[in-house]
């Protein structure tokens, strides 16, 4: 259109629970009203980039400097792409009496992410798309949306001070964090008496690298996570394995979403002020004695002997895709046809030279 016209817009961006460093893109949406007529060329609605901002926070939304933190468990993160040996490793570190966790395989426990990402949603300011009501919670009880009565035109507004934002901003934002750290701290403590345990000093969680366990590191003063990192051929390998019936995986594309993810778990693995350990799968087998000793020197607790957590059982040996373990490790080079082999070299040509840099542990197998 030959019309041009100035917008005027405020942004009012929730950002618990997103990280330290957040990018926000603001989209400008169109509707045609007649898109049948004059501009059929047009679709119905139209979405366009308008521009990118990128924040950094000062300071994280809750500082156990301000009050007494309530919880007394420190959550313990495993994290890792799958098949790279997390089940593995949470049950290992499930067998020392100071980590309590969901102890089934495949221990995929995740109750304190629930609660977290229950209170970054209800912490974030209200919807104010035209099609999210504020009645919107009436209408379907099995959900939760953002609370719209904490955002313009529903806060009482004055022109020298604002009490709701004050409230909304400091009070609100502790009290609601400190429920759901609460919760989370009850929870697994009774999870640690069931399993015979008595005053754990962690809860385990297996994790992904988006915002469900970025929010760890705002809500908690005290985090600790362990990265488990599998040569990337393995992984595809294993993947493949497991589900054979799935043509995806056995695609190029699928080896270059793979090199993706290990592009985000790399970029998290470099930032600054993380207490994160990282570990190799390799280690993990070869040597996993010793390798578990680092860990628990790691987390500050006492050595323990889980050589009775070695052993598999029926529902672990459903989820492995080799022989034994120790033929886990550099399968590609048997699994992988040659074209395959290439292709994985290429793609993953920048990834493997920085994990080779961040562990110098990290053996290729092949000239990088």
């Amino acid at each position: 259109s030959s019309t041009t016209s100035t917008y005027t817009f405020s942004l009012n961006a929730g950002l618990i629970g997103m990280g330290r460093l957040c990018e926000l893109t603001a989209v400008l949406y169109l509707e045609n009203p007649e898109p049948d007529g004059a501009d059929e060329e047009l679709s119905r609605t139209a979405y366009f980039s308008v521009g990118t901002m990128k924040i950094e926070r000062v300071a994280p939304a809750w500082s156990s400097a301000d009050a007494q933190d309530p919880a007394r468990l420190k959550p313990l993160l495993v994290s890792g792409l799958g098949r790279s040996g997390t089940t593995l490793l949470m049950k290992l570190l499930l067998s020392h009496p100071k980590i309590a966790g969901w102890g089934v395989h495949p221990y995929e426990g995740q109750a304190a992410q629930y609660w977290l990402n229950a209170a970054r949603i209800l912490l974030q300011p209200g919807d104010v798309r035209s099609d999210v009501p504020v009645t919107a919670f009436q209408q379907a009880m099995n959900k939760i949306y953002r609370n719209p009565f904490l955002s313009h035109p529903f806060m009482v507004e004055r022109p020298d001070r604002n009490l709701v934002l004050e409230w909304a901003d400091h009070v609100h934002v502790q009290q609601t964090i400190d429920f759901f750290k609460m919760q989370t701290d009850e929870y697994y403590n009774k999870v640690a008496i069931q399993s015979g345990k008595n005053a754990p000093s962690f809860f385990a969680e297996k994790t992904q690298p988006n915002m469900h366990s970025e929010g760890f590191w705002e809500f908690y003063s005290d985090v600790r996570e362990i990265t488990i990192v599998r040569h990337p051929f393995d992984v595809l390998c294993s993947v493949r394995a497991l589900f054979s019936e799935v043509a995806l995986y056995k695609t190029d594309e699928y080896i270059h979403a793979l090199n993706l993810g290990y592009e985000r778990m790399l970029a998290r693995l470099e930032l600054p002020e993380r207490r994160n350990k990282v570990i190799l799968y390799e280690d993990l087998i070869s040597s996993q004695h010793d390798t578990m000793a680092h860990l628990f020197r790691f987390l500050d607790v006492d050595q323990v002997d889980f050589s009775t957590s070695l052993e598999i059982d029926a529902n672990a040996d459903s989820h492995m895709t080799s022989a034994d373990p120790d033929s886990s490790v550099g399968r590609w080079k048997d699994d992988l046809s040659l074209q395959d082999q290439e292709t994985a070299k290429a793609a993953f040509s920048a990834s493997v030279k920085r994990l080779g840099r961040l562990s110098p542990r990290f053996d290729p197998g092949y000239d990088v």
